[in-house]
C-alpha cells in the first residue's frame, strides 16, 4: 500500500517552499555575479619622435570617441608631468584602462 501524504498545515508549507525559493534564487544570484576586483593599471610604453604632440600620440592611441582633454590629463598625471611639453625620444607611459 502506498503512503499518501497529507497537507496538515499549510501556512508551515508556504514559509518552507518560500525559504527554499529564496535560498537557490540567492545561490543563482551569487554564482551568476562578476565582481571587480583591484586590478593593476597597465602602461604602454611610447616613445616619442620627432612632430609628435602630445595630443596626437592620445588621440592615436585612445581612438576619437573620448575625451581627449581628459586623457591628455590623465598620461600627463601618469609621467608627472607639469606641461604637455615632450621631447623627442622621451618614453611616455600610456594607461591601457
Amino acid at each position: 500500500m502506498k503512503k499518501r501524504y497529507v497537507l496538515k498545515n499549510k501556512r508551515r508549507f508556504i514559509i518552507a517552499l518560500a525559504i527554499v525559493i529564496s535560498i537557490i534564487s540567492s545561490i543563482f544570484l551569487i554564482a551568476t555575479t562578476k565582481t571587480k576586483g583591484y586590478s593593476e593599471i597597465t602602461y604602454k610604453e611610447i616613445v616619442v619622435t620627432n612632430g609628435d604632440t602630445l595630443w596626437d600620440i592620445v588621440s592615436e592611441t585612445y581612438g576619437n570617441n573620448i575625451n581627449i582633454r581628459k586623457k591628455v590629463s590623465v598620461v600627463r598625471k601618469a609621467n608627472a608631468m607639469s606641461t604637455s611639453e615632450i621631447m623627442v625620444g622621451q618614453v611616455l607611459l600610456l594607461p591601457e584602462n
